[in-house]
């Protein structure tokens, strides 16, 4: 295992993280450092995007470098409204969101790119702005009204997490998006607690489907470079 970590900026949440989530340390083979950002709940900064979130957000970012990671993440795609700041925060690659893929995508498929996301009614387009992607057609759909996500996820009624009807309301979503918008060319997962259903989404779009921990062991292998096989 290399000893090149990654850092994890995470909101106060206390639901289980099970495999496939960013926050679950199974879910990669090189080590990741966690750190919660003080005072960041879901309902702060999805809904609200509350803008005093900025400094304790770079504080935790500057914390995780402090603690050796050699590249930041972060376990919210709404914490790119910060993608700017953080980048200038750490002198680490930072890649606070999986929307910062989302200019690239769309020039790889070249046609509409999907989003699934926390809360359709959160995102607005100063979202897409902070990472350059205002021009790019999405088409989008949350997760906000489903029952077992917003009582665990968005709410915290409660941490017992129901994996198999949080997985129906996910593929329900997916269904409703691919119906509506059959042109589709790829699909990006905003929302990191969505990640664990990635097979399951794929499956029923037949498409690339990226997120958070795709874009995660991307940018780790641009930071552990090795040396090739040489040839005999």
């Amino acid at each position: 295992m290399t000893a090149a970590p990654i850092g994890i900026l995470c909101l106060n949440t206390s639901f289980e993280k099970v495999p496939g989530h960013i926050r679950n340390p199974t879910t990669f083979d090189f080590p990741v450092i966690y750190q919660v950002i003080e005072g960041a709940t879901p309902q702060r900064l999805v809904r609200e995007a509350d803008p005093t979130l900025l400094e304790p957000v770079i504080a935790a970012a500057k914390d995780l470098q402090v603690a050796g990671a050699v590249g930041i993440t972060g376990a919210c795609g709404f914490l790119v409204l910060f993608q700017a700041e953080l980048a200038a925060a750490v002198s680490v690659p930072i890649w606070a969101s999986s929307l910062v893929q989302l200019p690239m995508v769309h020039r790889m498929v070249g046609r509409p790119v999907g989003l699934l996301v926390a809360d359709e009614a959160a995102l607005t387009p100063r979202h897409l702005a902070a990472i350059g992607a205002e021009s790019v057609p999405v088409r989008v759909i949350g997760m906000a009204d489903q029952p077992e996500f917003r009582e665990v996820m968005m709410e915290g009624r409660r941490d017992d997490l129901d994996t198999h009807r949080l997985g129906r309301e996910v593929l329900d979503r997916v269904d409703r998006l691919a119906e509506a918008h059959p042109d589709l060319g790829a699909l990006v997962i905003e929302c990191t607690d969505l990640v664990p259903y990635v097979h399951a989404i794929q499956a029923r779009l037949g498409l690339p489907v990226f997120d958070i921990v795709t874009l995660t062991n991307m940018v780790h292998a641009t930071l552990t470079r090795h040396p090739y096989p040489r040839h005999p």
